[in-house]
């Protein structure tokens, strides 16, 4: 079931309803024709794209919800009702937990909360499948261990067989260590040998996703968080406890930014996140705005189109088709399901981390604990065989050899053994 015009120009105009701000005292003309609108089609998108809330909201708000045929007010109700159930009961956990991090030593910036606190405050319906923390890379040995010690483990969210398996043995290890001598194995997720420096870890549905030198992807261009001045530039939360912090808006906007155009399936409310801080009254201050594009003018097109699209769609200048048409290979892209998830590390940074597992340092391949060369070496197999075999029935609707297939293809497996052979073979 594809959407006609009347479902697309819907989804825009609740969209730009949000990205511009309620028009109070305004009358709004709609650009559809909400009776020709198919409910039946629009109900499992607007789930899917997590903006439910938002969708009934503006309906609300413009005087609409009268025309839903039945049984999709009610409907609508519910699903709303389990995101404001999900944000007050995701939400004021996860602060409690980095209070208590400060306490246990450890300083961290939560970014995540950022949007909770600052953003959503009058929206408290914007689900959040995990919560970005920042932490100084020296901390990570204390700040895991006390994590593992309140429950938290690491889990893997992608098709692979062992991998996960083997990281949270790993990482099992390396916080049982006080010394700290097991933190840097090579297969413990939050070690040195991590090139994406960003990880997560889990204790039920609250996921803490840590960030000490997170390394993105836009396209094929790689994008690294200017991390030194996101601590200098972030101001003090003592609500979320002693040593914690919250990131000024230029860099909660570039974070939501870059994570928006990485991220393995984006989603519309992503969309509203950039949208909303964007509408915020801090970035409206003096300068700010200036700032943060001169900023971003030498940054990732994909990133630069994103924030172009995004500004549009606050603007009056075009109309909602207009919009449409304007940005229509991005928007296309959600309401046709293309948006999926594919690993678009380029090979050359996929390289640089293989190199980086068989460094010159070699100790840190022969770490006790009882694992060993030998183990050592057959979970470096099983690790390897794991990132090239997905997890059976992760791919349910397809065959094993067809998921193999789809998982070599948006893993760029072929692209990532030619930049290997073509380094071997380019040596003097």
């Amino acid at each position: 079931m594809s959407p006609s015009t009347h479902e697309r120009l819907l989804v825009l105009e609740c969209l730009r309803w949000f990205a511009r701000g309620a028009r109070e005292g305004g009358t709004f003309v709609p650009t559809y024709d909400i009776e020709r609108v198919d409910w039946r089609w629009l109900l499992p998108f607007a789930s899917r794209q997590r903006i439910v809330p938002f969708v009934l909201r503006f309906l609300d708000e413009t005087g609409q919800t009268g025309a839903l045929p039945p049984p999709f007010p009610g409907l609508f109700r519910i699903t709303s009702a389990q995101y404001v159930d999900h944000f007050h009961s995701q939400i004021p956990g996860t602060p409690a937990c980095c209070a208590r991090s400060g306490a246990a030593g450890s300083s961290d910036a939560a970014q995540g909360i950022a949007l909770a606190l600052g953003v959503y405050r009058d929206l408290p319906f914007r689900p959040m499948r995990d919560v970005d923390v920042l932490v100084h890379e020296p901390d990570l040995p204390k700040l895991c261990r006390w994590l593992g010690s309140q429950g938290f483990d690491y889990q893997l969210f992608q098709p692979d067989r062992w991998r996960g398996r083997i990281r949270r043995r790993y990482f099992q290890i390396a916080i049982a260590d006080p010394t700290g001598g097991s933190f840097d194995t090579p297969f413990n997720p939050f070690g040195a040998f991590n090139p994406l420096g960003r990880e997560s870890l889990v204790r039920g549905a609250v996921r803490l996703d840590l960030h000490w030198k997170p390394a993105y992807v836009a396209g094929d261009e790689g994008v690294l968080l200017d991390t030194a001045d996101l601590w200098q530039t972030s101001r003090d939360c003592p609500a979320l406890g002693e040593l914690a912090r919250l990131p000024s808006v230029e860099a909660l906007l570039h974070h939501v930014l870059i994570h928006f155009g990485d991220f393995y399936r984006p989603t519309l409310v992503q969309l509203l996140d950039v949208a909303l801080v964007i509408r915020s009254d801090e970035f409206a201050g003096p300068g700010v705005r200036a700032r943060f594009e001169s900023k971003l003018a030498g940054g990732p097109q994909r990133i630069r189109r994103l924030y172009d699209a995004v500004l549009d769609l606050g603007s009056d200048a075009q109309t909602a088709r207009e919009l449409l048409d304007r940005h229509r290979e991005l928007f296309e892209g959600f309401f046709a399901g293309s948006h999926a998830w594919a690993d678009e590390t380029p090979a050359r940074t996929w390289l640089q981390s293989v190199r980086r597992m068989f460094a010159k340092d070699r100790k840190r391949w022969r770490y006790g604990n009882g694992v060993g060369r030998l183990g050592l070496a057959r979970d470096a197999l099983l690790s390897g065989l794991g990132y090239l075999l997905p997890e059976p029935g992760f791919y349910p609707s397809s065959r094993y050899w067809r998921a193999c297939l789809m998982h070599w293809r948006e893993r760029r497996v072929g692209t990532k053994v030619r930049t290997v052979i073509a380094s071997v073979l380019s040596r003097p």
